[in-house]
This record gives structure tokens, C-alpha cells and sequence, in this order.
């Protein structure tokens, strides 16, 4: 977050000043506020989820890492929160959103060339800005819809500000090719004013001062805006859990195929021969052989009794 939003935060954190939080909200209220009403296109209910995204900052003021920036994270939650006032107001009564959207006010835009083409980049602005990664989308709220120059953004992100220039058009390209891909062709040029004029308008002039009351209240705040929180605040929750659990189950994964791996060229390698034994030697124990009979004469080989006289 930068530097001012950082000592605000953290005066609010430490003494519960209201002056600092009243200030944090007046900077940040119509980021949030445009944001929520372009997702549930009902400014009363816009104005609910404004209420439950600082109520849930003022919640969590203390736990603030030193590197969050601000306006990301209560972009973030404004996701959130409108996507969970979305759904409680479907369960309760889909004619009824209905109506209320057909019914509520509606500021006219100013009649000039960018008022037809925001009315398509508008309804998909949020999604395209949902696949940015987290310090592209950072850098584009800063710069586009906060008016920060490059260098503050640099500043804000801790980065040089050669870096956060790369940072902004990595990001609007992105944001760019998916527009294209949803039949929304703008260039470069174009889509950074657009951003610039169109993607943050006004807040409600009292809605300040209601927020701030409301977040002040803390757990004592009750109504929509409170029981959104909540329930904004166990989504997120469950999400990081759920995101950390992938994480963790991809870890295992890949420790399991290392072994397996293992195993499989363990299994593949020839066994290990073991040395020949060399044969073994006989003894043959040598046996005198006897001297063949000598041959008899002939004589007494004819009869081989002996002769009486």
C-alpha cells in the first residue's frame, strides 16, 4: 500500500483513530463503490457491499502485511462481497432483484464516443481484471484507476519504476486480448483511458459517512452490510484454505511421482551380476595302476593242469 495509506492504516490499527480511517475510507470509497455496483448493477446493494468491504478493512486493520497494497485488496473484497450479496438476494428473490435493477437510478453517461464502448467493456471489465495476477492488477488499479504515475506506483508496489511500466502493460495487454476474445477489440491507447474515465465514478455523497459509522461499530454493526461481512470474510477464508490445501496436495503429488520415478528406473535397471564362482577342482586321487601279467609261454598255456607221471 503506499506510504500515506500504510501510516493511516496503521494509526487506525494502533490508536482506533477515526480521523485516519475516515480519511482512508474518502480516499478508497469509489474504487469500492464502482466496483461493487459493476458487478451487481443495483446501486443500493452497491452501497451494501461498500458498507461490508470497510466494515471487514476495519476488522482486520491490525493484520495487514507491510507489503498489501490497499487499493488491490479492497478491490478484491469487493469482488467478494458482491459476489456473496449476488447470491443471498437470488435466494431471497430473484423477481424482486429484478425489479429493483429495472427500478433503481441510473446516472446517464456523458454523450461522447467512449459511452458505447464502455457499455460493453463494463459488464466483463471485472472478469478480465480476475485473471491478472495479483501485482498486474495491482499496478493497473493504481494506475489506471487510482491516477497514480508510474513512478507512485513503483513506489506503492516497492518496485523501480522502469519495472512497474513493464508491470502496467503486462497487465493491460491482458486485459486487452481478453476483451478481444470476448468480441471487445480496443488498442492499447484506448483501453487505458477508458480505464482512466470510466471504470471509477462517485460514490453516494453520504455513503462516506455511513461507511465510516459502520466500520467504526465493528461487531456492534448490524443489517445487511454486517451479515455480509461475515460471510464475505468465511468466503475468502475458505478460499485461502482451499488454495493452500491445492497447494499442499500438488507437493504430495509431486513427491509421490519422484518416488515412483524412482522405483520405475529402479525396477528398469539389469540386476546386479554376481561374479562367477570359479569351478571347483576335483582332487582325483591317483591310482597305481599294476604292471600288466606278462604273457605265458605257449607251452603251459595249453594245459593248465599239471601232468602226472
Amino acid at each position: 500500500m503506499d506510504q500515506d495509506d500504510k501510516q493511516l492504516l496503521t494509526q487506525y490499527a494502533t490508536t482506533g483513530s477515526q480521523e485516519a480511517f475516515s480519511q482512508l475510507v474518502s480516499r478508497n470509497i469509489d474504487l469500492v463503490y464502482s466496483a461493487a455496483l459493476r458487478q451487481v448493477k443495483d446501486r443500493h446493494l452497491a452501497q451494501d457491499v461498500t458498507q461490508a468491504v470497510f466494515l471487514i478493512l476495519a476488522q482486520k486493520a491490525k493484520k495487514f502485511s507491510s507489503q498489501t497494497v490497499l487499493a488491490g485488496w479492497l478491490y478484491n473484497t469487493a469482488r467478494f462481497a458482491a459476489a456473496n450479496a449476488l447470491k443471498e438476494q437470488s435466494r431471497r428473490a430473484r423477481r424482486e432483484l429484478r425489479k429493483a435493477q429495472m427500478d433503481a437510478p441510473r446516472t446517464q453517461p456523458p454523450a461522447d464516443e467512449d459511452a458505447s464502448v464502455w457499455e460493453e467493456v463494463s459488464p466483463v471489465l471485472d472478469a478480465a481484471m480476475a485473471t491478472l495476477a495479483v501485482a498486474e492488477r495491482d499496478a493497473v488499479l493504481l494506475r489506471f484507476m487510482q491516477g497514480k504515475s508510474h513512478q507512485a506506483v513503483g513506489a506503492t508496489m516497492g518496485i523501480s519504476e522502469d519495472a512497474a511500466r513493464k508491470r502496467i502493460a503486462r497487465g493491460l495487454e491482458r486485459l486487452r486480448h481478453f476483451l478481444k476474445s470476448r468480441g471487445v477489440t480496443l488498442s492499447l491507447t484506448a483501453l487505458g483511458t477508458l480505464l482512466t474515465t470510466r471504470a471509477v465514478e462517485a460514490a453516494p455523497i453520504n455513503l462516506a459517512a455511513t461507511v465510516t459509522g459502520s466500520a467504526i461499530a465493528g461487531s456492534a454493526a448490524i443489517g445487511t452490510s454486517a451479515t455480509l461481512a461475515k460471510t464475505t470474510v468465511t468466503t475468502m477464508t475458505w478460499i485461502k484454505t482451499k488454495i493452500a490445501a491445492i497447494w499442499m496436495i500438488g507437493f504430495v503429488m509431486a513427491g509421490s511421482a519422484g518416488t515412483i520415478a524412482v522405483h520405475q528406473l529402479q525396477a528398469k535397471a539389469p540386476a546386479p551380476t554376481t561374479p562367477a564362482k570359479p569351478p571347483a577342482v576335483v582332487l582325483t586321487p591317483v591310482v597305481a595302476l599294476a604292471a600288466p601279467a606278462e604273457k605265458p609261454d605257449a607251452d603251459t598255456t595249453t594245459n593248465s593242469l599239471p601232468i602226472l607221471s
